[in-house]
């Protein structure tokens, strides 16, 4: 009487329609439902009104419904637009394409996190992040706009919060504006005390290092046991230098 579909990859609307809500309905003694879903190319978006009228109705003995429902579309402008909704507690350890603007809850179980938008992402964000996923693992940021904010480009000053993520050890920020990469080396403005995997576009990291030289974005490479760069597969002696571990 319990049933659990975890899809993480994006599905079409065909799947979901044909193969998704009638194997649900199907099963109509259900007492416990747990659904994680991605879901791309529909002409509307998923939302409350329809998981009852489509799914809920058909299941009269359902007594707990946990879950997690994204859509996601392109406009005509090629533009992406994302629709999220979840049951609370938030019980999943994924959870993509997250932008600036999110609820303010706390989400303690997500360990996998991805973040996504076409504006710039502020230093005060990433203070919402750390503390909105007390026990977050693995980030992945995506964003090529420049955050554009002298209290970012002045290196000197230190009034901001030194945001740190604990438990963090791997990050992603392969594709993103050399900003991102100074955001989060830089220990004025980021501390990551277990951070061991980077991913990382390397010609962004040799101007954010200086060449492997500057020694503010030294302390948050020290750990790092694998780095993983697209553009270089040979590394010069002075990136083992710059990390140790490697």
């Amino acid at each position: 009487k319990c049933f659990s579909l975890i899809c993480r990859r994006l599905a079409d609307n065909y799947n979901y329609n044909d193969r998704v809500v009638p194997l649900v309905r199907r099963r109509s003694q259900l007492e416990k439902l747990t659904l994680y879903l991605r879901i791309r190319e529909r002409s509307t978006f998923i939302d409350g009104s329809h998981l009852h009228n489509d799914i809920l109705i058909h299941l009269s003995q359902l007594q707990s419904f946990t879950f997690y429902v994204s859509t996601e579309n392109r406009t005509k402008n090629i533009v992406l637009e994302d629709c999220h909704i979840f049951s609370l507690p938030f019980e999943f350890e994924h959870l993509t394409r997250v932008a600036n603007k999110f609820p303010s809850i706390t989400f303690n179980y997500v360990t996998c996190l991805e973040v996504n938008d076409l504006v710039p992402f502020k230093h005060e964000f990433f203070v919402r992040i750390t503390r909105a996923f007390p026990v977050l693992k693995n980030l992945n940021i995506m964003n090529l706009v420049p955050q554009n904010n002298w209290y970012f480009n002045n290196n000197n000053n230190h009034s901001y919060t030194i945001i740190e993520y604990p438990h963090l050890v791997s990050l992603d920020i392969t594709f993103v504006h050399t900003d991102y990469i100074e955001q989060f080396l830089m220990e004025t403005k980021t501390y990551l005390p277990r951070l061991n995997e980077l991913k990382v576009c390397y010609a962004g990291l040799d101007i954010v290092t200086e060449n492997f030289t500057r020694d503010v974005t030294r302390r948050n490479c020290t750990n790092i046991k694998q780095l993983i760069t697209e553009d270089r597969l040979v590394y010069p002696q002075e990136v083992f230098l710059y990390f140790p571990l490697l």
